[in-house]
């Protein structure tokens, strides 16, 4: 699974949007009035976020009655992008006899092609 950046964007409010925002925060002036329009993560879900210093951290996103924000970098305004932590590494152990290349764990497909190169899904090291 290829991991890409997120980007936190936003839109204005309709004005039932705003009529309802208003209603539930007292809020009433014209700079509260946007909404997140982007996918986001789950409720507690750890993350990478970026921020407009183009930092990156591992941060845990929350929706909740205060709005939605990252635990350690509370601002969303601050937040620009976000991305899923990638799965954890797994050593793959390698089965291919006619693979050429030295290192036996570099293999993850099982057997080589015919044509003397490494095999395709060759996941690091040197080959010959």
């Amino acid at each position: 699974m290829k991991l890409e950046w997120i980007p936190i964007t936003y839109r204005p409010m309709d004005e039932e949007e705003k009529k309802d925002y208003s209603e539930r925060t007292g809020y009433d002036e014209e700079d509260f009035y946007t909404i997140l329009n982007c996918p986001l993560p789950e409720d507690g879900e750890t993350v990478l976020i970026t921020d407009r210093l183009g930092n990156v951290e591992v941060d845990i996103f929350i929706n909740d009655v205060d709005g939605c924000y990252f635990e350690c970098n509370c601002d969303m305004e601050d937040v620009k992008a976000w991305m899923p932590l990638p799965s954890s590494y797994q050593e793959i152990k390698h089965t291919c006899s006619e693979c050429i290349i030295k290192d036996t764990d570099a293999c993850t497909r099982g057997n080589a092609e015919a044509d003397e190169v490494a095999c395709e899904d060759f996941v690091g090291g040197e080959s010959e």
